[in-house]
């Protein structure tokens, strides 16, 4: 019996590689009957349960011994790693047995396995000793696998809980995925969807790293998954994990500057590990460690992912500094530089041994807990937010109620200035018919009376009908002023110019008006403009009469900017600086009512000039 012979009772747990020897086929081209014969070149695995030959391209043939020493006779061999080729072989008295026999290049052509791992199923009766031979090529990982031997019954026994475990981290990590990506379209938040981005990676990783693809049953899903490389992912992970932490620590209020260069990498981190996937899945079979490009890509993936981690720990211990908790932000660092993606997948890969792989993994607990906390952060930005939004909601409501009582109030105003222009318009109408027609009217009347005493002569006739043309062409004026003040149709000069021409026929005071820049592009006032600029004109005008002692008025319209109406008077003046009158003020409202300024100019015994306009200065007319 061989001195390396691994012995096996039907209840323990052997790893295989504790007691085999391994020989790497530099040529790749020897098979089992010329391996069988150079037993002297194989050397002893030095791990005590894994075969570790990180980047190996080259055929390796693994050797060992097998003795049943206890009643049961049925075995599984199980093998757990990511490999293209893996055949088993049995040497007996009669030769060497083929059992196993599988090449990732045709795995399409395969059907999806039971279980997660690579078997091969022994029947060894008491005392039996079974030499194998196993033939492995993985020439695109980290070489790094592991084997056991035990009873069927044990091992699924044992696989059923470790389905249980990591079923229940994939579970959770794509629940939590799920509604953080609906969290994130109801509040259209980029964080949220980053988030559920990286727990979907995380968990693919968990999946390859794990040899969990096989709860995958749906073929195209399960083929494209077992073509991606977890070390491309977690390159796209680590830039979004870096985009989340700085976006969850609001990293970005007080280092902007810094803020736009991380942003830069992490876009960068994505990028790269996004183009580098899709290679790698489009370009399998050339994807191996003999392809320097490839060889390069690995290495730079490695370098980024080590990188993200220190980039991490130094905005951890940053943010501690800033906000004056130093030994906070140091101990968050630390407890990150060990527990995070890189760390699980360096450790997994065995391209640095950090602690022994025990299951279920402790990274496993830490994602859970990090899944926990974020899941509360979640509920919690959303009932922020969602509080934010119903008080926003709220103060817009007020502010449209409040907007409404200011658009009702303007209204009254204008349908105030409305009512008082009509107002104006009729004891305008009044004094003309009083002072002009009645006036002529009582003439005639006169005449009439007259008529009655005295003899009637041609003179008399004609001065009662020069009365009565008198009176006709009164009435056709007035009623031609009546048809011309249309505040709806005109413009606003035309407006102004119609009640000149009235004020010039009482000949109660000299009254000039201007057009400036009269042009087809002038400035087109609304109605509830034109009602509101009539009734200053009016209230300037009465103003004058009544207070100003005033024996000219000159009116001067400019459109060289927007509009501009001027109103200004030779009167007596008053000092600005004192409290304005009613008049004034009404004149002032008004304008800024409809987004008009109004200023006021005024001197005693100078006379006073009242501008209106809408423009950035009044006119210099």
């Amino acid at each position: 019996m061989k001195a390396d012979t691994m012995f096996v009772n039907g209840g323990n747990w052997i790893p295989l590689f504790s007691k085999s020897s391994y020989y790497i086929d530099s040529s790749n081209s020897k098979n089992v009957f010329q391996i069988s014969q150079i037993n002297n070149n194989f050397r002893k695995v030095d791990h005590p349960s894994n075969l570790i030959l990180k980047k190996q391209t080259k055929t390796v043939w693994v050797h060992t011994y097998i003795k049943n020493t206890g009643n049961r006779k049925d075995y599984w061999l199980g093998i757990y790693s990511q490999l293209d080729i893996l055949n088993v072989y049995r040497k007996t008295e009669q030769g060497v047995v083929l059992l196993k026999k599988y090449n990732i290049s045709y795995a399409n052509k395969q059907d999806i396995p039971e279980i997660r791992f690579h078997y091969v199923p022994f029947v060894l009766n008491k005392s039996e000793i079974a030499e194998i031979y196993m033939e492995i090529r993985n020439p695109r990982y980290y070489q790094n696998i592991y084997s056991d031997f035990t009873t069927p019954i044990e091992n699924l026994f044992w696989e059923n809980g470790f389905y249980w475990e990591i079923g229940f981290v994939i579970g959770v990590s794509f629940i939590i995925a799920v509604l953080s990506l609906v969290v994130g379209i109801i509040l259209r938040r980029r964080f949220y969807f980053l988030y559920s981005l990286y727990l979907a990676l995380i968990a693919i990783i968990v999946i390859r790293e794990e040899f969990f693809i096989n709860i995958i049953k749906v073929p195209f899903l399960y083929y494209s998954i077992l073509k991606t490389n977890s070390l491309f992912l977690l390159v796209i992970a680590m830039g979004l994990s870096m985009k989340i932490m700085t976006g969850f620590l609001d990293f970005r209020k007080k280092n902007g500057g810094q803020f736009r260069v991380l942003n830069t990498i992490f876009d960068f981190y994505v990028t790269f590990g996004i183009l580098a996937s899709l290679w790698f899945y489009i370009d399998y079979a050339n994807t191996t460690f003999d392809n320097p490009i490839y060889n390069g890509i690995w290495n730079i993936s490695i370098g980024l992912s080590a990188l993200a981690v220190l980039i991490q720990i130094t905005i951890l211990i940053w943010l501690g500094l800033q906000n004056k908790r130093p030994s906070l932000g140091i101990l968050a660092a630390l407890l990150f530089g060990f527990i995070n993606p890189v760390t699980y997948f360096f450790n997994y890969s065995r391209i640095l041994t950090i602690y022994e792989i025990s299951h279920p993994n402790y990274f496993y607990y830490v994602l859970l807990l990090e899944i926990f906390i974020m899941g509360i952060a979640i509920a919690y930005s959303y009932r922020k937010i969602k509080s934010q939004y119903i008080s926003t909601l709220e103060d817009k409501l007020k502010l449209e109620e409040e907007n409404g009582k200011i658009k009702q109030m303007e209204e009254e105003k204008i349908k105030q200035s409305i009512l008082e222009s009509h107002e104006q318009l009729l004891k305008n109408l009044s004094k003309d018919l009083h002072d002009d027609i009645g006036q002529k009217l009582s003439i005639i009347n006169f005449s009439v009376e007259n008529l009655r005493f005295a003899v009637f002569s041609k003179e008399s006739i004609n001065e009662i009908r020069s009365s009565i043309l008198e009176i006709s062409d009164s009435v056709r004026d007035l009623s031609h002023w009546l048809n011309d003040f249309s505040i709806g149709k005109n413009t606003i000069d035309e407006i102004i110019l119609n009640e000149v021409e009235r004020i010039r026929k009482t000949n109660i005071i000299k009254i000039n008006f201007e057009k400036i820049n009269n042009s087809s592009k002038n400035y087109g006032t609304s109605t509830e403009e034109n009602i509101i600029l009539y009734r200053c004109f009016q209230e300037s005008i009465n103003n004058i009469l009544k207070h100003s002692d005033a024996s000219q008025i000159n009116i001067i319209i400019d459109y060289t900017n927007i509009i501009s109406i001027s109103i200004e008077d030779n009167g007596n003046g008053f000092d600005v600086n004192s409290q304005f009158g009613n008049g004034i003020k009404n004149i002032k409202e008004r304008a800024t009512l409809i987004g008009f300024s109004c200023t006021i100019q005024s001197n005693p015994e100078k006379g006073t000039k009242i501008s209106i306009y809408k423009n950035d200065k009044p006119s210099n007319h």
